[in-house]
């Protein structure tokens, strides 16, 4: 197991509880934390972004609690917590009410708590064994598949199967080409830098808020142990307004109504994350090999899925190991549907699936209509894909329906790239 990140830790957990004997390798040679408050302050060179506000919709919530129960428990009891997006339309007279009510709920929590209690878990593990402060530099073949990995110290490592979750910075297109392999890339940039912070107080928001002012992304997220963080998406040719925000983030994040008149303790500094893209990676065929969360597909993490992917990815290559699916096939249909639905609301003049554009979706997850409530949340959870809601004709007219602007008066005052530029001044 190539990375001790979200996707590498649970696949780990996962195999080991199948029967194999898994090593995890990982770059980073730091101090395991003893608590959740330590690891938030973990030396991470290898994951710069565990410190940028991160979702975890039901996707990841469903996945731990029908395959690692215990790891769900291990998550609460670090003080993580689970908060309902039943849309208000659904009510207990509606079909299905009880299995919605308990899938459609989204864990409130920090990136570094979940990696904490997730290396808990797997450290707690017989089968699981870790290799730390070691770099990956190759693939080892023989015979046609993969049989192992190179250090780049030029140790090798044999294993019957190696899986690569070491996140965007993956060199496995390199490794495939020093053997002749091509790995298919399609990448494209967000254009966006990120700017987060976190704050600690009794007033955080309950879940994930989200939205576009001005140009400019943002999400405001509840977490574990009275945490919460703010995030912004600045343009990436925007220098200036990035450089104001870096000094005024807390005055800039006021802006916007759905901060209110927050005013919890700053926990770090702004922290700064570029290079954003959405990109899929289309490897060969290759025996024994298999790729997971951000080192097969990245998507925009302003949207959160990158997690929860990871930890589907996790439990489809134990499946895959056991024979009981193609990887890829299965990741063409659960997971690439969410890269391309990243692709289409990076553009906001863009059309998505069947005419839908992402303020359209929010509208409809707002409907009055139970059923198109409860679908349309189920699909931005990620417990339905796009293609599947978008199947049914009938449905889409629905859903397009509750889709349409509602009139409401226009706001006081619109929200400009000069009031960002002046706040805090």
């Amino acid at each position: 197991m190539i990375g001790a990140g979200i996707g590498g830790l649970t696949a780990s957990i996962a195999l080991s509880r199948a029967g194999y004997e898994v090593v995890v390798v990982e770059r980073d040679d730091t101090p395991m934390p003893s608590d959740v408050e330590g690891a938030f302050e973990w030396d991470r060179r290898g994951a710069p972004q565990v410190r940028h506000t991160h979702g975890f919709p039901a996707l990841i919530r469903v996945t731990l609690r029908d395959h690692f129960p215990d790891v769900l428990a291990a998550l609460l009891d670090a003080g993580v917590r689970e908060v309902s997006v039943l849309p208000p339309s659904v009510t207990p007279d509606v079909p299905d009410y009880e299995r919605h009510a308990e899938d459609l709920q989204v864990l409130a929590c920090r990136r570094t708590t979940l990696e904490w209690v997730l290396r808990t878990c797997a450290l707690a593990e017989s089968g699981v064994e870790f290799m730390t402060g070691h770099a990956v530099d190759g693939l080892v073949l023989r015979d046609g598949r993969a049989a192992g990995i190179r250090f780049d110290t030029d140790g090798v490592l044999d294993a019957d199967v190696v899986v690569a979750a070491s996140g965007r910075r993956c060199a496995a297109p390199a490794w495939f080409a020093e053997h002749g392999l091509e790995v298919v890339e399609e990448e494209h940039p967000t254009g966006t830098i990120y700017l987060s912070r976190w704050y600690r107080g009794a007033d955080g928001p309950t879940g994930y808020l989200g939205g576009r002012r001005a140009g400019l992304g943002f999400v405001f997220a509840g977490a574990d142990n009275g945490t919460y963080s703010a995030t912004m998406a600045v343009p990436s040719d925007d220098g200036e307004l990035r450089a104001h925000l870096m000094s005024h983030f807390d005055a800039a994040i006021r802006l916007f109504k759905e901060w209110g008149d927050r005013d919890g303790t700053p926990l770090n500094d702004v922290q700064t994350m570029g290079g954003l893209i959405n990109r899929i990676r289309r490897y060969p065929r290759l025996p024994g090999f298999f790729a997971i969360g951000d080192s097969h597909t990245c998507t925009n993490p302003l949207y959160g899925r990158g997690s929860s992917l990871a930890v589907l990815q996790a439990v489809l290559v134990r499946d895959a190991i056991a024979g009981k699916l193609d990887y890829e096939e299965a990741c063409a249909a659960r997971v690439e549907p969410w890269y391309e639905m990243s692709l289409l609301a990076d553009k906001p003049e863009a059309a998505n699936l069947s005419g839908f554009d992402l303020q359209s979706m929010r509208r409809a997850t707002a409907s009055d209509d139970p059923e198109v409530a409860v679908l349309m949340t189920r699909m931005m959870s990620l417990l339905t894909t796009p293609t599947e809601l978008f199947s049914d004709p009938a449905l889409v007219a629905r859903l397009q329906a509750a889709g349409e602007p509602k009139p409401k008066p226009p706001p006081a005052k619109l929200l400009t790239r000069d009031d960002f530029l002046r706040a805090g001044v």
